[in-house]
């Protein structure tokens, strides 16, 4: 049994992580399996055709669709599976991170080109589901699976998708992605779901698909896997980090950069880390020294009261003291901040300018988002209080993703606050989406060469200013 996997996840940075597990999964499982990346095609015409063709040049019993819930993804997964169907009837099967809140389980499954949904984590639910399919075994027992009886009845997952040592992965492997398409970097997984996991706003759809449950790669596994694919991808010297929190477990996160230092990895990486005061300026530094070269973090924004009601778990102060360090420390510092969050008032958005000012000079990149009201989250949870509130009405989600839509009555100086916030980090040039795997090889080297001259440079300012200012009060 042939297994093709089809990623309507894109276009996209560099390759796609979770398809490169799912491969990875199946053929170390015994199992034969094809990949088509279709990230890059114009639209479901062109996508059609390829898939179309690939199809009937080979033979496949089952087809499976990773996508995410944005439209172009799940319309595209949506044409292209009602042509499998039609045209060789193979089985299909949906998978992404979004299948782990049972309603859009259920919901994708009602659809009539779609025979199974896995809800949990691919890696353990895929190679299953070809298993239970080439001995003619009971679904049911398939953990993680949802399927559609013959009757027409949904049959749920009696077990969950869960693996508890991640170490028992495979290495990812990325021969099927065609390298030249994308960034010259390579992402890496070292721990799932989220170790905090009280942002109120936050759905987590990848958490949500693994139970919300946090594991960790032990250091050992996550740096042979670095070595492995270097010199496996040796034009790639660049890692993205996908964690959504890096260094939580900070004794771990120290292990795992002095096993680097030791195996002399001469690499380049990225990653998100969360905003702790055990995340001192020496982290940093050794950060940099293994190949680092900058770090992501949600500010959200620069109002304590309402980190406090987002149940961030971080300070003002501390945010504003890793930014700085990071940019001393030679580190891109890349922000995301939220706007228009239930119970954000003016008084708030104006904090948030005045950080922002105070630290502008220190940031990279600044990304402002709207809030978004998801599936799964605490807020959507709790929708009932919060509409009592006034703070939302006419709440309505949107099929086939994790969205809502809802109306909200804001104060004119609200939105002329916010618009303020947006025109300081434009003025700024600090709009622009800047992410490691956004610059070339090139650009990290001679950076890493630049830092010592950049660093003296900031010095010399600095001291030339405090002169000007104690001239200027003599």
């Amino acid at each position: 049994m042939k297994t093709l996997l089809v990623n309507v996840q894109g276009p996209s940075t560099y390759p796609q992580l979770g398809c490169a597990y799912l491969l990875s999964s199946l053929r170390s499982a015994g199992h034969k399996a094809e990949f088509l990346d279709l990230a890059f095609v114009k639209d479901a015409i062109q996508g059609r055709k390829i898939l179309l063709d690939r199809l009937a040049t080979d033979e496949f019993s089952l087809v499976g669709f990773s996508l995410n819930d944005y439209r172009k993804s799940f319309e595209m997964a949506f044409d292209l599976a009602t042509r499998v169907k039609a045209c060789c009837g193979p089985h299909v099967v949906f998978g992404g991170a979004l299948f782990g809140h049972p309603e859009l389980c259920e919901e994708y499954l009602s659809l009539p080109f779609v025979d199974f949904v896995a809800s949990g984590e691919g890696e353990l639910t895929l190679p299953h589901l070809v298993e239970s399919l080439n001995r003619g075994e009971k679904l049911e027992e398939v953990p993680g699976l949802w399927a559609k009886a013959k009757n027409g009845k949904i049959v749920r997952p009696r077990t969950r998708s869960y693996i508890e040592n991640l170490d028992s992965l495979p290495y990812v492997c990325y021969d099927d992605f065609n390298l030249k398409k994308y960034s010259p970097a390579l992402p890496v997984l070292t721990t799932r779901g989220c170790p905090w996991g009280k942002c109120k706003f936050c759905n987590d759809i990848a958490g949500g698909t693994c139970q919300r449950a946090y594991r960790e790669r032990s250091a050992e596994n996550v740096v042979a896997e670095l070595d492995y694919l270097k010199r496996k991808y040796s034009s790639t010297k660049v890692f993205p980090w996908h964690d959504q929190i890096m260094c939580y477990n900070l004794p771990r996160f120290q292990k795992i950069m002095t096993l680097m230092q030791k195996s002399n990895l001469d690499i380049y990486w990225a990653g998100e880390i969360y905003s702790m005061p055990s995340v001192t300026k020496d982290v940093l530094e050794k950060m940099y020294s293994t190949g680092c070269r900058a770090i992501t973090f949600g500010v959200e924004s620069g109002s304590q009261s309402l980190l406090r009601r987002m149940h961030k778990g971080t300070t003002v102060k501390t945010n504003e003291r890793i930014i700085r360090d990071a940019h001393e420390t030679g580190l891109k510092v890349r922000t995301s901040w939220v706007v228009y969050y239930p119970g954000e008032s003016t008084e708030d958005v104006e904090e948030t300018i005045n950080f922002l000012r105070k630290n502008i000079d220190y940031i990279d990149s600044v990304q402002i988002h709207d809030f978004e009201l998801r599936l799964g989250s605490d807020i959507q949870q709790h929708i009932g209080e919060y509409m009592s509130e006034g703070f939302f009405s006419n709440v309505e989600r949107i099929p086939f993703t994790t969205h809502f839509t809802y109306k909200t009555i804001l104060k004119s100086e609200h939105a002329e606050s916010v618009q303020r916030l947006r025109d300081l980090v434009k003025d700024a040039g600090k709009s622009r989406e800047l992410t490691i795997c956004g610059y070339n090889l090139a650009y990290f080297e001679s950076r890493n060469g630049l830092r010592s001259i950049l660093h003296k440079g900031v010095q010399v300012l600095r001291h030339a200013k405090r002169l000007l200012n104690e001239s200027l009060r003599l």
